[in-house]
């Protein structure tokens, strides 16, 4: 519109001096010349521009990078990515984070149903990565090679407090229902009746308890004890006759009175409080406790007993677990990756540029891939992916401007390991900072990729700096790649992102008018 304003307004501009000059003219010059706006001249300049894909010739790569759900529709990015680009790179094409579910089925429909309605439209797909440094479903995978647990022959028993061990004198705290410090008296001693040796005297209690801590034997918790069971004897009736208050592991229950349990006043009941941990209904969280405090005794005031012979009963099959050798390990993960791929190379026939990794040095060090198959994952991956294809390019991508990521990069590309020879390409993803891009380093490392005897493919990433810089910055990366890459190796170039936005100048503006920087890759396309 602003053009267009523009317009209207110099031809007014004219039509009036026309006139003026016209009914004036033996007193004025007619030769009269009006200055156009920089934005007109420049909008006219870059009007004189075709689409930037007919500026490369045939076998020559020129892509954008589009997200599916831009692709599925009529868009005004699909519209000039499809006017301007002979391919695109679709991002989010196959996720295995979202087309593998944690039960292992691979569901790629609304992948092949896309790639099937973009191939129509007659341009090119280079694919996402399948062995993808982000978006993995790691813990379906991780599951895949957890250790195996073994049940060995169920084991029975209890585990039996007695206080033998403690010496006269020695007390207990007390705790109230509620988890509070209690009040009273526990204090080991002699049985009374001689009929073992030592026990706990509760006395002068206020709504309190002992809470005796325990903590289990190695290999046993919580959940593998089924029932609990004490000796009690209450030296008064009110000990006898009121419900017993228990509490352990995080669970508390009230149960019937000592007498309903068959206890009698000044005697033994030698086990005949017993309580079914069942009914306690225990967290499966909770039930992995080796370490409890057992809380229990009649619920009112001033109860005067004692108490002995704590004993848990358990009843168990005891588990070890064993660890998957890293050759298993290989095994498992490298089928689940080869049936991925499978599906994603099956569901897509019409491409056949398609990327195996990306980022597998800058990748982090725990990505699964590389703690199962190895640092040359993305070899054993290419290896799979031209089992299902003998035609297609195999690319794998990595900023590479760094030597030393260079370097590690390209000898893991030329070690002796299966499927590294099958990778045709190197997907170079170089983002540009004006400010910091140095010409010199770029003509250096594709001098290296060069040597591969690879095709090479840029992808240029956001680009920063002003304007005119980055427009100079694009020219520059484009005309370097043309002359140092021999054209039987060059694959092409395809751009992250075309518009202008906070972290890049783009080719055209969110509007999708055409930037300076449009004409500068043009001229370079050349």
């Amino acid at each position: 519109m602003k053009q267009k304003f523009y317009s209207i307004s110099l031809f007014l501009s004219l039509f009036t001096a026309t006139a003026l000059l016209t009914a004036c003219a033996d007193e004025f010059d007619t030769n009269y010349q009006v200055e156009k706006p920089a934005s007109v001249v420049e909008a006219e300049n870059l009007a004189q521009y075709n689409t930037l894909q007919s500026y490369v010739g045939d076998g020559f790569h020129l892509g954008n990078t589009l997200a599916s759900a831009d692709l599925d529709g009529k868009t005004a990015a699909a519209s000039l990515t499809l006017s301007n680009f002979n391919e695109v790179t679709i991002p989010d094409l196959f996720l295995h984070s979202k087309q593998v579910d944690n039960e292992g089925k691979i569901d790629v429909l609304v992948a092949s149903s896309l790639v099937a309605d973009v191939s129509e439209k007659g341009i090119n797909i280079f694919s996402s990565p399948l062995c993808a440094s982000t978006n993995i479903n790691a813990g379906y995978l991780a599951k895949l090679i957890e250790p195996e647990t073994v049940e060995e022959p169920e084991v029975t028993g209890a585990d039996v407090i007695d206080f033998e061990n403690d010496a006269l004198g020695t007390t207990y705290p007390l705790q109230q229902s509620s988890g509070l410090v209690g009040k009273g008296s526990a204090v080991v001693e002699d049985d009374p009746k001689s009929e073992t040796g030592h026990v706990v005297h509760v006395t002068k209690t206020t709504q309190s308890f002992p809470a005796i801590t325990i903590k289990f034997p190695d290999g046993r918790k919580l959940g593998d004890y089924t029932d609990i069971s004490i000796d009690f004897m209450g030296k008064n009736t009110t000990a006898i006759n009121q419900k017993i208050f228990f509490a352990m592991g995080g669970k508390n229950a009230e149960f019937k009175s000592p007498k309903d349990f068959g206890c009698t006043l000044n005697n033994w009941g030698r086990g005949k409080i017993s309580i079914d941990l069942s009914a306690m209904s225990y967290s499966e969280e909770q039930k992995q406790q080796n370490e409890v405090t057992i809380v229990i005794g009649p619920k009112l005031m001033n109860c005067d007993y004692l108490i002995d012979n704590i004993s848990l009963k358990y009843k168990y099959k005891p588990t070890y677990e064993v660890e998957k050798t890293e050759e298993e390990k290989f095994l498992i993960i490298g089928e689940a990756l080869d049936e991925y791929i499978t599906a994603a190379m099956e569901a897509a026939p019409t491409i056949n540029s398609w990327a195996v990794a990306d980022c597998p040095v800058t990748s982090a060090p725990d990505l699964i891939w590389k703690q199962t198959l190895h640092d040359t994952y993305f070899g054993y991956a290419a290896h799979l992916m031209r089992e299902q294809r003998s035609d297609a390019k195999l690319f794998v991508s990595e900023y590479l401007m760094d030597p030393e990521v260079r370097a590690t990069f390209l000898h893991l590309l030329t070690a002796d390991e299966i499927g590294m020879d099958q990778i045709n390409g190197i997907d170079v993803l170089l983002p540009i900072d004006v400010a910091s891009f140095d010409v010199n380093d770029f003509v250096t490392m594709l001098g290296e990729l060069k040597a591969t005897g690879k095709l090479i493919r840029l992808t240029i990433q956001n680009v920063t700096g002003s304007d005119a810089l980055a427009a100079d910055a694009l020219a520059q990366v484009i005309a370097t790649y043309k002359k140092q890459i021999p054209a039987a190796q060059q694959y092409g170039i395809n751009f992250q992102a075309v518009t202008e936005s906070a972290s890049n100048v783009g080719l055209w503006t969110t509007g999708f008018n055409r930037k300076s920087s449009y004409a500068s890759v043009a001229e370079a396309l050349k």
